[in-house]
Parts: C-alpha cells; sequence; structure tokens
C-alpha cells in the first residue's frame, strides 16, 4: 500500500461532525435550539422542536430555549450541565417512538420549563430525565410509562421546582408500562398522584422519596388498576415532612391491584386518611425512627375481598382517630416494635382482622377485638366480622384501658395469650348477653393482670397455663374452662352466673359464689385445687340465686 492510500484510509477515519451525530451548544450562545448557527456543527439537530436519534447533545453555558416544547427520541440525550435551558411552551416527551434499544435522556442543571401541556417520559418508547435544578411547571399532566406496556420512563429529582398544573393536576406513574419517580432534593407538588393505573402487570409504578419535599393537594393512590410501590427513607433527620398528602392516601385501590408502602430510616410523611388495601391488595411497613401521621381513620382492608397487611418493626404510626384492622376485607397486622398511637383500635369489623403484637408501644383509648364501627368514608355500619389479636413471642402489652372482645352482636372476637403477658388496669369484657357471635380468651402460657373479669352469655375462657390475676371475676352466664395454670389471689372475689368448670390447677379467692344475687351458677371440679380465705357458698344473696356443685 502506498503512502497516499495510507493517508485516504485514515482521512476516511478521522470522525467528523457531519459523520457522527454528537453535537455541542456553542459556548455562551443564547437562543433558539433550532438556531445552527448555535451549535458547534453549524447545523440544527432539532427539527422544529423534536430530535431523533441524534446521539449526544451537550450543553455547559450559554442559554438554549425552545418555545414550542422539547421532544427527544431514539438514541437522541441532551446533557445540559451547565448554563440555562428554557422552554416557554408546548410539552416535554421524552422516549416517544417505539424504539425500545434506546433511552432518550435529558439532564437539566437549570433553567425553567413553562409547559402548556404534559410532561411525558416514556410515552411510547423509553425516556430518563435527571432533573438537578431549576424550575418545572407542566400545565396539564405529568406522566411517567404512559402510552402501551413497553413504555418505560424515570425522573430523577436532585433539587429544583416541579409543579404539576399550579397543583391542580397529576403525577401519573406507571400508566400502561413503567414509571419510576425518584426525589433525592428539592420540591415537587400536584394535585394528586397516581401509581400503577391501568390494569394488567405492565402497568408498574415506583416512587422512592429519599429526600426534599413531594406533596399532593388531594390524594395519593398507590396502585390504582396496576402495581405501585412508593418507599419513603432518609439517611438523616428531615427538616420537614418529605411526603405530604392532603387527602387520602389508598394502597391497592382498584380490584386487581397490589400497593405497597415502605417507610424506613427517618422518613416521614403526613396524610388526612389512610386504606391498606382499599378494593385490591395493600401493604404497609414502618421500620427505624420513620414517622407517618394520619389525621383521620386509618383503614386496613377498607371492602370486600380487599387485603391489607401491616408490619411494624420500629418508628412511628399516629391518628388522631380510630384504627381499624379489617374493616369488610381480610387483614393481618404484625407489631414488633415503634409506637401505634390511636383513638380505639379495632380489630376485626365486617372482615376477619388479625392483630398479632410481638412488641412496641400501644397508646390507645380502647381495644375492641371484633366489633362493628361506621365507615369515615360511606358512613355504613358492618357487624359480620371476627377479630383476632395474638399476644405471643414474650411480648408484654401493658395498657390503661378497657378491653373488649366479642362484646358486639354479630362479632365474633378471640384474643390468645401464648408467652406474654397483658396488663390492664381497666376491665376486660368477655361476650355479649345479646344475639348472635362469641368473645374467647385462650391462655395457654403467660400472665394476664385485669382489675375486674367481666364473662358474658357469649364469652368463654380456655386457661390451659400460665397465671390470671384480677380483683374480681364475674362470670355472667359465660363459661370458664381451666385445665392447668393459676388463677386468682387471696383477694379476689368470685361471682359464678354461669359454668366454671376446672381439671386442674389452682384458684384462690377471697369469695368464692356460685349462684350469685339472684344468678344461677354451676361448678364441676375434676381436679386441681380450689382456695379460699373467707367463703366458698352457693346460691348467695337473693332468693332467687341458684348454686350447683
Amino acid at each position: 500500500m502506498n503512502k497516499f492510500a495510507v493517508v485516504t484510509l485514515l482521512a476516511l477515519l478521522v470522525p467528523t461532525a457531519s459523520m457522527w451525530a454528537d453535537d455541542v451548544w456553542v459556548t455562551d450562545a443564547s437562543g433558539d435550539i433550532n438556531a445552527g448557527t448555535n451549535w458547534v456543527s453549524g447545523t440544527a439537530p432539532f427539527s422544529g422542536n423534536a430530535a431523533s436519534d441524534k446521539g449526544l447533545l451537550t450543553q455547559t453555558s450559554g442559554t438554549a430555549t425552545s418555545t414550542s416544547g422539547l421532544y427527544l427520541s431514539g438514541n437522541t440525550q441532551y446533557n445540559q450541565t451547565g448554563g440555562s435551558f428554557n422552554v416557554t411552551g408546548g410539552s416535554l416527551v421524552v422516549g416517544r417512538s417505539s424504539d425500545y434499544t434506546n433511552v432518550s435522556k435529558l439532564t437539566i442543571h437549570g433553567g425553567t420549563f413553562t409547559l402548556q401541556s404534559q410532561v411525558d417520559i416514556g410515552a411510547s418508547g423509553k425516556g430518563e430525565v435527571v432533573f438537578n435544578g431549576g424550575d418545572l411547571t407542566a400545565n396539564y399532566y405529568f406522566a411517567l410509562g404512559n402510552q402501551n406496556a413497553q413504555a418505560w420512563g424515570k425522573f430523577t429529582q436532585n433539587g429544583g421546582t416541579v409543579v404539576s398544573t399550579a397543583g391542580t393536576g397529576w403525577i401519573t406513574i406507571g400508566h400502561s408500562g413503567t414509571g419510576i419517580y425518584v426525589m433525592n432534593a428539592g420540591s415537587a407538588t400536584a394535585g394528586k398522584i397516581d401509581l400503577g393505573t391501568e390494569n394488567g402487570t405492565n402497568s408498574n409504578g415506583s416512587l422512592y422519596v429519599y429526600g426534599g419535599t413531594m406533596k399532593s393537594n388531594n390524594s395519593l393512590q398507590i396502585g390504582v388498576s396496576g402495581t405501585g410501590l412508593v418507599e419513603v427513607s432518609s439517611e438523616t433527620v428531615p427538616t420537614a415532612t418529605m411526603l405530604d398528602i392532603a387527602g387520602n392516601t389508598s394502597v391497592g385501590k382498584g380490584s386487581s391491584s397490589i400497593g405497597t408502602l415502605n417507610l424506613k430510616n427517618h422518613g416521614t410523611m403526613r396524610t388526612s386518611s389512610l386504606e391498606i388495601g382499599n378494593s385490591g391488595t395493600g401493604t404497609l411497613s414502618i421500620a427505624d425512627n420513620a414517622t407517618l401521621t394520619v389525621t383521620k381513620a386509618i383503614l386496613s382492608a377498607t371492602n370486600t375481598g380487599s387485603i391489607g397487611n401491616v408490619t411494624q418493626t420500629g418508628g412511628t404510626l399516629s391518628t388522631t382517630s380510630n384504627t381499624v384492622v379489617g374493616f369488610a376485607g381480610t387483614s393481618q397486622w404484625t407489631m414488633k416494635g415503634g409506637t401505634l398511637t390511636t383513638q380505639t383500635l379495632y380489630v376485626g369489623n365486617a372482615g376477619d382482622g388479625t392483630f398479632n403484637y410481638e412488641g412496641g408501644t400501644l397508646d390507645i383509648t380502647q381495644l375492641s377485638i371484633g366489633n362493628a364501627v361506621k365507615s369515615d368514608f360511606n358512613n355504613t355500619t358492618y357487624s359480620t366480622g371476627s377479630g383476632t389479636m395474638n399476644i405471643q413471642n414474650d411480648a408484654n402489652l401493658t395498657l390503661s384501658i378497657p378491653v373488649s372482645v366479642g362484646t358486639v352482636t354479630g362479632t365474633t372476637g378471640t384474643l390468645n395469650l401464648k408467652n406474654g403477658s397483658l396488663t390492664t388496669s381497666k376491665t376486660l369484657y368477655v361476650g355479649t348477653n345479646s344475639g348472635a357471635g362469641s368473645g374467647t380468651l385462650n391462655l395457654t402460657s403467660g400472665t394476664l393482670t385485669s382489675l375486674s373479669i367481666v364473662v358474658s352469655l357469649t364469652g368463654n375462657i380456655f386457661q390451659s397455663g400460665g397465671v390470671v390475676e384480677t380483683s374480681y371475676l364475674n362470670l355472667d352466664h359465660g363459661k370458664y374452662t381451666m385445665t392447668d395454670g393459676t388463677l386468682g389471689s387471696t383477694s379476689t372475689s368470685m361471682s359464678i352466673n354461669g359454668a366454671f368448670v376446672i381439671h386442674k390447677g389452682t384458684i384462690q379467692s377471697s369469695t368464692f359464689n356460685v349462684g350469685n344475687s339472684g344468678g344461677s351458677g354451676s361448678f364441676t371440679q375434676y381436679g386441681g385445687t380450689v382456695e379460699t380465705s373467707s367463703y366458698f357458698c352457693l346460691a348467695n344473696n337473693d332468693s332467687g340465686s341458684v348454686g350447683h356443685l
């Protein structure tokens, strides 16, 4: 090969602006992105407001302007590391083609985006925006992963301000495809925030709030019809609320939806009301030093067929209203640590609710296991469900409130005490004297301490071990079956106007009345020990009293 051929070949291999799609904004230039004089190549990579398959476009200074929106598709990447980018009208669309092999990307350092229409990231292709600073206002919607199942859109906010229609519009994350919003700093405001809005497994939205403040002036719906995930977390103590929802938060909204809300580290969230499993499946987890503050009611498994699951290992969950576990669907709530502050804690309503207590602090005004309450949302009263509370794994629950187990007509309540303790300075009520339903206390091991215990007609206590300490036991038509363990002390008064059966164990009392004050009672002893420091009496205090031994 001669020298001329070699030189010619080398010349052909040297890249030029015409060979490569990459281009650079002219240093300190200010003007329209469609003006070729503002680009190093001399030719604008945009046709109107659109750029498709233009490679890497770099801006390090100056001011770039578009009056009719900005559209990036294919392999186009606009990387603004300095200067300013101003879009004064139109829409922002990143990833609008059906090219699913390339990701269109926009990186913004600063500037203003005042959009007459929408922000659409991953419209019908794949798009990504990294927003490091500036102001972005959309006068319609803000969508990520929007138009089809293959669409993929990601928005990372590291600063600046994002507003969807001055707070009256909405942010949709994962409409028909996959949407991801990562917030590390700055602020974002919308009328409402929806995740996973379409039916099917392809509708998948994720919101990660790690810093800054995200606010909805109305609602947050995590899993509208598809799948939604929200995670709120901060490695340091935040200076302001990170996720602020003025209206209702619904986790698992639609019948086929799946919603998950996770709070951990120092993550903070505030909302007016909270539904975990509205008509679909909802999961809430709170850990570490996270804080979730609710103004109105907390409902888990709101509607028939819904599933609501809550796990609290730390942090604080608080409401100034009531909390219902299993409002009309099926709910399981496990508490291993942290603090739950509420008025009445209802376990079981029209649905089936289970509360597993394994640690932490319950700051409540009343505990009702198997009850009927009205919904804050539809004001309907239900009374056909069941509630179960398990105190287990060496947990010690101390309360200064009444505890009710199956005391409302038509409901079923069960309290299981195993390898733990329950202490209340008020009365423990088991069962009711009217209608169907039942209340059951199962004591396998551990300690139950209560000021007094009332067991009504539909109430049953089964003690196979452990210790029951109370100043007054009243079997008001109820039943007490004892196969082992210890009941009472030398200062305990016993009133048996129901049925008491002992097979094994020890009963201690000051007075023991079978058939008391006009009532009728029976006491059957197959074994065990009964000790009284004062007297044991059949048919006491009234001519109508009946006692059987």
